[in-house]
């Protein structure tokens, strides 16, 4: 579930923990950081679209999406501060929200959801090309034959967790 809240919220928020005014158009670093973090809560928090987080500081789409993108990932990994705020404000998220909750994107979600299944997919491929290996091991062989390699295989492996242990 998506938790909404109001880009007031956001925007007080940002601007009372890193002391700057998110309106001022200038490229001081801690005002390009600032209105980073901004977008980047913007995003995460609300269901807004990117022209209208752009448009809630006169910044247009391409400005909201090159700094989710890319101004973000950068500057929190040079300005730990920004990550903290990210994480105290997740935390915090649900008193912003004056009870609103939206289900999440469902283009979004299928997107997640079939990048799941292509995953799954070809995991189960594996383990398949594993068992077909393994199982050449034993053609030819009865059951009886089979359990008997089963329970050697049990006891050397007892036998070496034994060593470990002992080391």
């Amino acid at each position: 579930m998506l938790i909404i809240v109001d880009l007031k919220h956001i925007m007080n928020f940002v601007q009372s923990n890193l002391d700057v005014d998110l309106s001022i158009k200038t490229r001081q670093r801690e005002h390009v950081e600032a209105r980073a973090l901004y977008f980047k809560l913007c995003r995460d928090f609300t269901s807004k679209s990117f022209y209208d987080i752009g448009k809630s500081l006169n910044k247009n789409h391409a400005t909201v999406i090159h700094a989710v993108n890319n101004v973000y990932p950068m500057a929190e990994m040079y300005n730990k501060r920004l990550k903290h705020l990210y994480n105290v404000f997740e935390k915090s998220a649900s008193s912003y929200t004056d009870g609103k909750v939206e289900e999440k994107d469902p283009y979004q979600e299928n997107v997640k959801l079939n990048s799941e299944i292509m995953r799954l997919h070809l995991e189960i491929q594996r383990l398949k090309d594993v068992m077909d290996a393994e199982s050449s091991m034993f053609e030819g062989l009865d059951q009886d034959e089979i359990d008997a390699i089963i329970e050697k295989i049990s006891v050397f492996k007892k036998v070496i967790e034994a060593q470990r242990h002992m080391k």
